[in-house]
């Protein structure tokens, strides 16, 4: 019988922005960002984004991931983004780590806040 244990470690982290250097540039692009609408990224094998490292680099605060079934060998990833939600699709995805790790820790580190994972 093989079993297969996975780990999810999940790492708190504060940002800080300094007070000097502050442009209405910065303040114009955050503002876009929180009012832009959430995306829906999704991963699989016939899709553009081929394995979860991939959206963990693209997706923004509040976007869906959607993770098609099948098997991702290899693939490690941090997810720093605020409010996600992170779910499979038409069965489970299996994450193989195969030596892979994401800050020495694990699969997947989870640094945002407010993050779900559904099956």
């Amino acid at each position: 019988m093989r079993i297969q244990i996975y780990t999810l470690a999940v790492a708190m982290t504060m940002s800080l922005t300094p007070a000097s250097g502050h442009t209405a540039a910065a303040d114009t692009r955050e503002a876009i960002r929180e009012t832009a609408q959430p995306a829906m990224l999704r991963v699989g094998a016939t899709r553009e984004l081929k394995s979860p490292s991939a959206a963990a680099q693209i997706a923004r605060d509040g976007d869906v991931i959607e993770i098609d079934a099948g098997a991702y060998d290899g693939d490690a990833a941090v997810w720093r983004q605020h409010r996600l939600t992170i779910r499979g699709v038409g069965g489970r995805a299996h994450l193989r780590a195969n030596g892979a790790h994401a800050e020495g820790k694990a699969i997947w580190v989870i640094k945002g806040n407010d993050t779900t994972i559904e099956a």
